[in-house]
């Protein structure tokens, strides 16, 4: 890595003109070579540049000698982070005026990478990309497999999960297998099993999802990390159902809510009841599982955040859940009291469109077949503007055969392209 990539990450961070840094301090092309890393400069042409950059003289003189104080608060965050996002954002928070100017390239790298999988664990995807951009910018000079082993794992794990919150699904399957090959800590293993588990869970390769889950669980459990261990379970307990595996299903659901009580992991509780929920539901037992969604709603109305994304999603997911549990038991006026009640748990336009969906349902129940209508037309719009193919996946056939059965056959064809051009959409981004 080389200061100059710092400098012209910094120079374009800020909307600068190369004339405006080099002007009176060195020439055109000097600066140019800086940039592009064909150059030295001294440490008073990097103190002017600074000066120009507004950034303190250290950061840009400094950059080739690693400090001892920096390291340790560093690894205090890395290890805070791998243990939960709140311990991470509050060793962020303490060291945040230390950790604004790292000085040492080396050391600056290995913390844009742990802030990046930080930032990407809570979902702020628009937060982490600024930060690999960062990160990008200074592998510019330098291959990653100049490396050490650790730095390369981070580096292909970190960008295996910006790939997978983005849905560039075989480029994150790519990333991950690469952090597999550089693994060295038994750790590092369980995580990229457990990461590569739910990509191959969303993209429908429950078997083989099975057996990178069962590999992390093991290796969780013997390093007795309970709350990893819980989330195997979980998502075990999920690919179960997918393969109507019911009894194991319920076996691992239930070995992990025990194991979640007894340690007081209150979220695990919450998304445990709710996939219990999930596996009653496809069992079509639709009391047991409202009843599991509705603990799990209560768990988390009284313990999750309302500024927290993930939090914000699960509490819908939870509370839209129990609405396709009235729905499919036919109680339509606890459906529709239910649905009154929306504006509590609807945060984001997706959420909006989601209930909508649900209300055209309900309209078509109650044979108001206008308002069902205009409410599939609105939400299929977004959800193909917007590419959740999905959701189009759900309903568009059977709002094209609606249509067809009332003799509008354009319509219906229109609908049924859509519906194909989703599922060949999903097709492929599942393909791996």
């Amino acid at each position: 890595m080389h200061i100059g990539k710092r400098i012209k990450f910094l120079r374009n961070q800020k909307g600068l003109s190369q004339t405006s840094i080099f002007k009176n301090i060195i020439s055109a092309s000097h600066y140019s070579n800086i940039e592009s890393a064909r150059y030295e400069a001294s440490s008073d042409i990097l103190c002017q540049i600074a000066s120009r950059l507004e950034v303190p003289d250290d950061y840009l003189t400094l950059y080739s000698r690693p400090s001892p104080s920096l390291a340790k608060k560093i690894q205090e965050y890395e290890k805070a982070v791998k243990q939960s996002l709140t311990d991470g954002d509050m060793v962020l928070e303490k060291y945040r005026e230390d950790l604004l100017y790292i000085p040492s390239l080396t050391q600056e790298f290995d913390f844009l990478l742990t802030h990046s999988g930080h930032l990407l664990r809570k979902g702020d995807l628009s937060a982490a990309e600024e930060k690999y951009k960062q990160i990008s910018y200074y592998l510019e000079a330098s291959s990653i497999e100049s490396h050490p082993k650790p730095i390369r794992f981070k580096f292909y794990y970190v960008s295996g999960m910006l790939h997978f919150l983005k849905r560039n699904y075989p480029e994150c399957y790519e990333n991950y297998s690469l952090a597999l090959n550089d693994a060295t800590e038994e750790d590092d293993e369980a995580r990229v099993r457990q990461n590569t588990a739910l990509l191959l869970f969303h993209t429908h390769n429950y078997h083989r999802s099975l057996i990178h889950v069962k590999q992390a669980r093991n290796l969780f459990m013997n390093l007795h990390k309970w709350l990893d261990t819980v989330k195997a379970d979980t998502l075990m307990g999920i690919l179960y159902t997918e393969n109507k595996e019911y009894d194991s299903a319920k076996k691992v659901l239930s070995k992990g809510l025990e194991l979640a009580r007894d340690r007081n992991y209150t979220e695990e509780q919450a998304n445990i009841l709710h996939n219990l929920g999930m596996l009653k539901q496809e069992q079509g037992k639709y009391e047991e599982s409202i009843a599991c969604f509705k603990e799990s709603l209560e768990i988390k109305e009284r313990h999750f955040s309302s500024n927290d994304s993930y939090h914000v999603n699960s509490l819908f997911k939870s509370y839209y859940c129990i609405l396709a549990g009235y729905f499919s038991s036919k109680r339509l006026d606890e459906l529709d009291k239910l649905l009154k009640k929306a504006d509590s748990y609807c945060h984001t336009e997706l959420h909006s469109y989601r209930i909508q969906v649900m209300e055209a349902k309900l309209a078509f129940e109650l044979k108001d077949f206008e308002t069902y209508e205009n409410k599939m037309k609105q939400s299929i719009d977004y959800f193909f503007k917007n590419k959740l193919w999905e959701y189009i996946e759900e309903i568009a056939e059977q709002f094209s055969s609606y249509l067809s059965d009332k003799r509008q056959y354009k319509k219906a064809g229109e609908y049924l392209k859509i519906e194909l051009e989703a599922v060949k959409k999903l097709y492929k981004e599942r393909a791996l």
